[in-house]
Order: C-alpha cells, then structure tokens, then sequence
C-alpha cells in the first residue's frame, strides 16, 4: 500500500507524464526555457488564491495577486487559464513544472 507520499509523488509524475505527452512539452523544448521560465511558471501556479494580503511593514499591508507578481510571463501556453482549476491540482502541476526544471538542470 501506498503512502500518502508516495501517491502524491505518482500525481506528481502523472501530471509531468501529460504535460508531455498532451501538451508536447518534451525535455528538448525545456532545454529552450533558459530563464526561470519553468520555476516562475510553478511558483505562478503554487501562488494562494488571489488576493493575498502581505504584511510589508508592521503597520502596512499590501494586497498581492499572482498575476500582480507575474504580470507579463513568457510562457507559450495561456498559463493564466489554468489557474481556473482548484488549488490542490495547481499545486500538483507546479510540481511537475519544478520536475521539469530540475530535469532540465541535470541536462546541462
């Protein structure tokens, strides 16, 4: 039987498995990604439900959006559409976007 880490890791290889093979992302096109791409793709994805409120000082608070923090990604998918979905399976792609990068680093 499986651990509950375990399954989320198998989630997480699934998810990276259909961002292959659904959207084509290989590792060949990866390689191209050379600045962040990958990383702010998941931290846009892994980014709480809009708004966020950050405390800046101790008596300011600043109210934050995910597309306030990536406003103008380079990205060749409509990534914005995806953050339609609950937070839990944008977590789980987000990670398989960090597998993506990670993959990507040991290529080099």
């Amino acid at each position: 039987m499986l651990s509950k880490t375990e399954w989320i890791l198998r989630e997480v290889a699934h998810e990276r498995e259909r961002q292959q093979e659904k959207f084509g992302y290989t590792p060949e096109q990866d390689d191209g990604w050379r600045q962040n791409e990958l990383t702010e793709a998941a931290c846009y994805m892994a980014w709480p439900e809009d708004p966020v409120s950050l405390v800046v000082t101790d008596d300011s608070i600043v109210e934050i959006r995910a597309s306030d923090m990536f406003p103008e990604a380079s990205w060749d998918v409509d990534i914005h559409t995806w953050r339609d979905r609950p937070y839990r399976e944008r977590l789980v792609i987000a990670a398989a976007l960090l597998v993506a990068e990670i993959e990507r680093l040991d290529r080099m």
